[in-house]
């Protein structure tokens, strides 16, 4: 069922939001490898390649990284729908409604609206330079003061 649900989100990610699936799935790649190499690796069971006992993946840790890495897959392909699909005035106001709940134990559904919000808007347009950008000083602390 995943994997035609799957298909589905990849057919539509594809068709509606092109370039923003292929910009956040990039993003994601590493964060794929290292899911499917310690799903593959470090779950018990009946060893892929035999020769190299212990320290070789397993039948199930691979059917498990496909699990997880497809699940991956289809919420980055849906989040990049929703961005391509919804503007901010909208996105921030059903995030405050479905956060409205978190009010109970003391958490401001705006703030965390707000936060996601800032947490998108860097998803889609990082500094410039990179990440390796924000680990070093930089004499224009503007920049990096808007972020």
């Amino acid at each position: 069922m995943l994997w035609g649900f799957g298909l589905v989100v990849l057919t539509l990610s594809v068709l509606f939001a092109r370039h923003r699936t292929l910009r956040l799935l990039r993003r994601v790649r590493v964060l794929l490898v290292v899911l499917v190499l310690l799903f593959a690796f470090f779950t018990p069971g009946e060893a892929l390649l035999p020769f190299l006992g212990r320290a070789g993946p397993t039948i199930e840790g691979l059917d498990m990284a496909l699990v997880h890495g497809g699940r991956l897959l289809v919420v980055v392909m849906l989040v990049s729908i929703l961005l391509e699909k919804t503007d901010e005035r909208t996105l921030v106001s059903g995030l405050m409604v479905l956060a409205r709940p978190l009010g109970l134990v003391g958490l401001s559904s705006e703030r965390l609206a707000v936060r996601l919000l800032l947490a998108f808007g860097y998803v889609e347009s990082p500094p410039p330079g990179g990440w390796r950008a924000l680990m070093t000083e930089s004499s224009d602390r503007a920049e990096l003061d808007s972020l």
